[in-house]
Order: C-alpha cells, then sequence, then structure tokens
C-alpha cells in the first residue's frame, strides 16, 4: 500500500489537493475559489481533507508563488559547506524582500564556455520565511507534518532531465501554470 500522503498543488492561486493512495473521485479535489493569500489556506486544507477523507499525517505541497524565485548562479569550483555559504550570501545579495529568507538548491548544469574551461552552477530557490512558518502553522493545526515544499519549476527540471538529448542539443520545457508560463 502506497503511503498515506497528501500532495497539494497551489500555483498561483489555484489549490488542489491529491492522496495518491486513494482511488476514484475522492482522491483529488479542486478548491472551486482561488487561494491568493496564505490567511485563506487553512479553510481550502480543511475542505480538501473533509473532501478526500485523509486520515494520514503527511503533507507535500508543489508550489508556484509570486514570492517564489528561481534563480541560476554561477559558483567557484567549492563544495559543501562553503557552497552553503556563498549561495547563502547570492541569496541575501538578491532577495527583494525585508524578511528572512527560507531557500534550497540544487546543482545546476556544468556550462561548457569553452574546450577544458567548465562552468559549475546552482539552482536557487527562495521566498520569505515568513509563507513557510505560515504553512507549517496551517498543517500543524491541522495535525499534519508539512514534509517538503517543492518548487513547480523543480517538477519541470526533473521532466526536462528525463528527455533524451544530444550533447550539443538545446531542449526548452514550458509549462502552463494558471496565468504564467514557466519555462526551463
Amino acid at each position: 500500500m502506497k503511503s498515506k500522503r497528501m500532495i497539494i498543488s497551489w500555483v498561483n492561486g489555484q489549490f488542489e489537493a491529491w492522496c495518491p493512495h486513494l482511488k476514484g473521485e475522492h482522491s483529488y479535489w479542486l478548491c472551486p475559489e482561488r487561494i491568493e493569500q496564505l490567511d485563506h489556506w487553512g479553510g481550502a486544507l480543511k475542505d480538501a481533507i473533509r473532501f478526500t477523507k485523509f486520515d494520514g499525517s503527511t503533507l507535500e505541497i508543489v508550489m508556484a508563488h509570486p514570492q517564489l524565485t528561481h534563480q541560476l548562479v554561477e559558483t567557484p569550483p567549492i563544495k559543501g559547506m562553503m557552497l552553503q555559504r556563498f549561495l547563502k550570501r547570492q541569496v541575501d545579495k538578491v532577495k527583494t524582500f525585508p524578511s528572512h529568507v527560507a531557500w534550497s538548491w540544487q546543482l545546476g548544469q556544468t556550462i561548457v564556455e569553452q574546450p577544458h574551461k567548465k562552468q559549475q552552477t546552482a539552482i536557487v530557490h527562495y521566498m520569505p520565511e515568513d509563507i513557510v512558518q505560515g504553512l507549517t502553522a496551517v498543517a500543524e493545526k491541522h495535525e499534519l507534518h508539512l514534509q517538503k515544499i517543492v518548487p513547480l519549476t523543480e517538477i519541470l527540471l526533473h521532466a526536462l532531465r528525463k528527455i533524451e538529448a544530444e550533447e550539443d542539443q538545446i531542449v526548452l520545457l514550458a509549462a502552463s501554470a494558471g496565468k504564467d508560463t514557466l519555462v526551463v
């Protein structure tokens, strides 16, 4: 049996809930109204739990949000804690909000500019820490453990990596996300 978890897709105000362990019409719920603000998240989550009859404890969120930013950063040839500190400084330099930042990163592509010259990159995702704390608080209010928040672009990157392409080919993946189009 698959684990009991609820996956919320919160993409530019559209709120959808899916319970992969359930089958049939009650495994998926689409909120009839847009959820733009974190204040309305609790009511939507409560409705999703009630409709799906979810009795698990794990919550995962896939999101695209105006305050969730993604940036490709060229990095020096460093690893471990030095790379973490470097990326943290980069995020602190470019964030556009006054509050503390919640951020994560993943290795990006290695860029080959010239023969024997490679540039390491990282993809950094960041947003105000208040949003993460608010989502965690809503989950805890409903006795759920917020296990992860995944940017929608990460899903696209995962799909992009599965596409077979020649080394010198460029692959572009675009996805509709409500009013926006995401391009990777």
